[in-house]
């Protein structure tokens, strides 16, 4: 286990190797909604700072999170309807821009940032199958607001 926001020391840490070791070694890094509270600690460049240096020339890292515009985050909506205004940091989602600056500036080339994904995690079959079918269209008339945001990065073969 490691934390987003000193991935490569914990990696280090965790599996008894030296950083040296582990740097240029991955080919692949997934983070599926973890990259916001990098974010929210302000630790974001830091973040993607060490996953290129995990990443091997031509490796390639997906980060998948909410969107800070998409109508329904749970957590931020209970908080609306509860009065919560103190909790809002907790619930900071940042803009898909933010998610894809950090890999920009510490020298991936992004091949994707996008929005997606109008089925909730949680959605039961009926709402699952209605959204399926509503995609298409939702896409065309509102794909930023749709639920998640992706970055698709990679690191160069020359860096």
């Amino acid at each position: 286990m490691a934390k987003n926001e000193k991935l490569l020391e914990d990696l280090s840490e965790g599996l008894g190797q030296e950083l040296s070791k582990l740097e240029n070694s991955f080919q692949f890094v997934l983070g599926i909604n973890t990259i916001r509270y990098c974010h929210r600690a302000g630790k974001q460049f830091d973040c993607a700072r060490d996953i290129f240096r995990l990443l091997a020339p031509g490796g390639v890292c997906v980060v998948i999170d909410m969107n800070d515009r998409f109508p329904a985050f749970r957590s931020a909506l209970k908080n609306t309807l509860r009065g919560k205004k103190q909790r809002e940091e907790e619930c900071y989602l940042p803009s898909l821009e933010e998610y894809t600056a950090p890999f920009h500036q510490v020298g991936f080339e992004v091949l994707r940032s996008e929005h997606f994904c109008w089925i909730p995690h949680s959605a039961g079959q009926f709402l699952t199958g209605l959204l399926r079918s509503l995609s298409p269209a939702l896409n065309v008339v509102a794909r930023s607001r749709a639920m998640r945001s992706l970055v698709v990065a990679r690191k160069l073969l020359q860096s």
